[in-house]
């Protein structure tokens, strides 16, 4: 497990970071009008990888992992779920941020050693990873779980089981989102 992370921080460290946004950036496609950039599917294609890759090494496992996500799908999912957001004044304020980063604080809390594995193989500490690293993460974790929340509320399928909610959520996301690809050579050389 201390290898997995290990090796989860070291690939992690080599995935661009937001702040290395370029000033021309190519886009790729549309999610109901909104632009999908190459940037970040490349970013997202490069944090499976670095998950695949530190998995592959600590249990020689060469068959990607049920969770290994298709990149665009994520991504445009990713946008349509902000855009719904803005559309519906959903937004995280510094309290629910505050308290993500205590509460993950006190989840590796009991696994220090385990968590200082994936520090030590990114290269950052403990507070460089809860004060710069993580935030814009649980940012956007905790406005995607609000989204489906208000989703599955406006639906009236609180009392449906999980599984339901989530077929539901794919069926709404399969309908709503809208995807218009511009660059097809990027996306057939990156699917």
């Amino acid at each position: 497990m201390e290898d997995w992370l290990y090796n989860l921080g070291d690939g992690m460290k080599n995935v661009s970071e937001k702040s290395n946004i370029p000033e021309n950036r190519n886009v790729i496609a549309y999610v109901n009008d909104i632009p999908v950039y190459e940037d970040e599917i490349i970013d997202r294609i490069e944090k499976n990888n670095a998950i695949s890759d530190a998995m592959e090494k600590s249990a020689g496992n060469s068959t990607p992992p049920l969770w290994y996500s298709d990149s665009f799908g994520y991504v445009y999912i990713e946008k349509f779920m902000i855009s719904y957001a803005r559309e519906n004044d959903i937004d995280v304020s510094k309290e629910e941020l505050e308290e993500q980063i205590l509460y993950e604080r006190n989840a590796w809390e009991s696994e220090k050693e385990t968590f200082e594995q994936y520090l030590s193989g990114r290269g950052i500490t403990e507070e460089e990873f809860f004060n710069d690293i993580a935030p814009p993460s649980y940012i956007k974790t905790i406005l995607k779980n609000k989204v489906r929340n208000h989703i599955i509320k406006n639906s009236g399928i609180t009392e449906m089981s999980n599984k339901e909610q989530q077929e539901y959520l794919d069926e709404f996301f399969n309908e709503k989102i809208k995807v218009v690809e511009i660059d097809k050579d990027f996306i057939k050389n990156h699917r």
